[in-house]
């Protein structure tokens, strides 16, 4: 990928490395060639860096190595058995991706990755790191002065050196705003709470199924 520049690449990539896939996707060994992230070591880095060198100017004879996001980069290396589960539940007023069958009670792999090119391979700090599942309201083992997570991401933190300068990179996926808010339903009792959690899942039910319905009738 990109080889010139000197950059720092961070964020949510929504999948995990192969290798910790922890079999959630049903991934194949097929699948690996063409994942889009991968888990690089020095000495498969120095080998695709060297395959690609020699089809530039032997393109009939080598083909150059697969593409990928983080090709020739170095990434975060964290504590795998450090990883925490997060969990989606299946009432669509709690989690809107209901619909898309996005529910699941332990999903137990890191999507959230730092890359770069300024940098040897290089250790990071993940937190939380002694929860049950992800979000978490309660007495946390963790933190005593903050005990919920909120967040359904683990954050990664680390010190990256270049040109004699230090800094500080933290990737954390958080709710927006309107989610993370004060709940706009306090004003009501529990038994009409329970009645617009209902209609509110009704609603979105006609919803899905009428963009079901313009999406067939579009194919």
């Amino acid at each position: 990928m990109y080889m010139r520049d000197k950059f720092i690449m961070l964020g949510d990539f929504n999948i995990p490395l192969f290798e910790e896939e922890n079999e959630h996707l049903k991934l194949k060994l097929e699948h690996k060639v063409s994942y889009p992230i991968k888990d690089e070591t020095f000495i498969t880095r120095t080998m695709t860096n060297f395959v690609d060198f020699v089809s530039d100017y032997l393109p009939s004879y080598v083909s150059k190595q697969p593409d990928f996001i983080n090709k020739n980069m170095y990434r975060a290396i964290y504590d795998n058995s450090h990883v925490i589960g997060k969990q989606r539940v299946g009432h669509p007023s709690k989690n809107s991706q209901a619909f898309d069958f996005k529910i699941y009670k332990n999903r137990q792999y890191n999507t959230d990755q730092i890359f770069t090119n300024i940098s040897d391979p290089f250790k990071v700090d993940i937190y939380p790191k002694n929860l049950p599942l992800m979000p978490f309201i309660g007495k946390s083992m963790t933190d005593e002065q903050n005990p919920h997570w909120l967040s359904d991401h683990q954050r990664l933190s680390c010190l990256l050196e270049y040109n004699s300068s230090v800094y500080k990179c933290s990737v954390l996926n958080m709710l927006s705003d309107c989610c993370s808010d004060k709940p706009p339903l306090k004003s009501f009792n529990l038994t009409e709470v329970e009645a617009i959690d209902i209609e509110y899942a009704m609603l979105l039910s006609d919803i899905y199924k009428c963009c079901k319905c313009k999406l067939m009738e579009s194919v």
